[in-house]
């Protein structure tokens, strides 16, 4: 999440949303003179020279209004779409598999049923042929 959030302070700097770091600031409502020295651990402004400053951090309430005034938004899992999408996967997986194993148990019956069909016909004596002829004309 800090390399998401510093890689937005970072584009929206120099993209042109804001002129500068005082720009920002003014928009977010932060101390300044924090935000530069926070973006001086990045080696923001600086070309191919290392970070100035290699230790700094922002409170939670700066972070806080940087991000909303960057138009970003905190997504907790469990409030995500994707997630929600994922529980209702989870679900039809475990529908389908329970639909397979009936497909599978009704297939072993039909299979039961026909051959128990067969054998009970196999079983039924076949009238001879005039036999069969006589009753047809009569019937």
């Amino acid at each position: 999440m800090e390399k998401n959030f510093r890689g937005a302070l970072l584009r929206v700097l120099g993209d042109g949303t804001f002129k500068n770091t005082r720009a920002l600031s003014q928009a977010a409502e932060v101390d300044q003179a924090g935000l530069s020295r926070f973006l001086k651990t990045m080696g923001y402004g600086r070309t191919d020279a290392p970070p100035s400053l290699t230790k700094g951090s922002l409170n939670l309430q700066t972070v806080s209004k940087l991000v909303d005034c960057m138009g970003g938004v905190l997504v907790f899992p469990w409030d995500s779409p994707e997630a929600s999408c994922r529980h209702e996967l989870e679900k039809a997986k475990e529908q389908l598999k329970a639909q397979e194993r009936e497909i599978i148990e009704l297939k072993a019956q039909n299979s039961a049923f026909m051959k128990l069909i067969s054998d009970r016909l196999d079983q039924r004596p076949i009238p001879p042929e005039e036999t069969r002829q006589i009753e047809h004309s009569t019937g």
